[in-house]
């Protein structure tokens, strides 16, 4: 959900790439993005806790 609104944010900075702020907009964007890659492996590590989201049948997010 983060992310997305990250993802959005950026977007309405870049159509808007002759505002001054666009560098400071790109800056947190990265951090925005490091943020959700620390998530997606946090997530991932923790699914061998989580069995019914495993890998054998697909679990319930298919």
């Amino acid at each position: 959900m983060r992310y997305a609104r990250c993802e959005m944010r950026y977007a309405l900075c870049d159509a808007a790439v002759f505002n001054m702020r666009y560098a400071t907009c790109d800056m947190r964007y990265a951090l925005c993005s490091m943020q959700y890659a620390i998530c997606s492996m946090q997530y991932a590590i923790s699914l061998p806790n989580r069995p019914y989201e495993g890998h054998v049948d697909g679990g319930i997010l298919g």
